[in-house]
């Protein structure tokens, strides 16, 4: 581990250009910073677009004869906030992203720092033996036993990638669904002119398990990246393997 801290950091003071084996390491790092960017984009872009039709959707829709907003009126309001809450820390790190894949070599180095502090490896001294032979050989080709490390890597976080994103797809499915029925009901309720406390009740717990789903659905979407770019950067997923 030792070893390997201070070649990945004599590499990275140094500017090595002429180590091919470190350069294929440094552009590993900016893949996995560029997945980050392009989906943290598009989920950015896509909050955006929801966040202007949930506005007028709250515009269109009339509050109550009382002058109170409407349960469809307050969902509108309330995710519309939420998705601005979630919006902006998700733009802030698109651009930290930005700046690390412009440049690299000052982001692995300070990666390269955090690594330093760790003692905790997931992989055998072997391994580490074999990354960093790697390493300073400069055009050398991996060892066997790395060379199959990296294979697993891509191989598993892949599968897990495929599995996560179709989980996100599924729960953001039910919980889109499970939005439009309540809404639904609500301006049957308006319709009918039900207040009783069953009907209450019923809005009440199933707007409970939406946000529910809501938080699953983002968690399940952050585990998706994670495997995302760990199959798209298997050597920086190994150094993580690492800390």
């Amino acid at each position: 581990m030792d070893q390997l801290q201070r070649t990945l950091s004599d590499l990275v003071q140094s500017n090595s250009e002429t180590n091919p084996n470190f350069d294929m390491l440094v552009n590993d790092y900016v893949r996995w910073h560029l997945v980050r960017i392009f989906f943290g984009g598009f989920v950015f872009l896509s909050l955006v677009l929801l966040i202007i039709i949930l506005w007028r959707k709250f515009k269109r829709t009339p509050a109550k004869a009382n002058g109170k907003w409407s349960f469809e009126k307050t969902v509108y309001a309330i995710f519309g906030t939420f998705n601005i809450f979630i919006a902006l820390p998700i733009f802030v790190v698109v651009g930290a992203n930005i700046k690390n894949a412009v440049n690299p070599l000052h982001g692995f180095g300070l990666f390269t720092q955090e690594f330093a502090q760790s003692k905790v490896s997931g992989y055998s001294n072997e391994m580490c033996t074999a990354f960093n032979s790697w390493l300073q050989s400069g055009k050398g080709a991996m060892q066997p036993i790395l060379k199959q490390q990296i294979h697993e890597i891509i191989r598993l976080y892949t599968i897990k990638a495929i599995i996560f994103g179709a989980l996100f797809i599924l729960v953001a499915i039910l919980n889109i669904y499970l939005w439009k029925l309540l809404i639904k009901k609500s301006r049957k309720n308006i319709i009918q002119n039900k207040t009783n406390l069953k009907e209450k009740f019923t809005l009440i717990f199933g707007s409970i398990f939406g946000m529910i789903t809501t938080g699953i659905s983002l968690c399940v979407m952050v585990v998706f990246l994670v495997n995302l770019q760990k199959a798209f950067a298997p050597l920086s997923a190994f150094l993580i393997g690492l800390t």
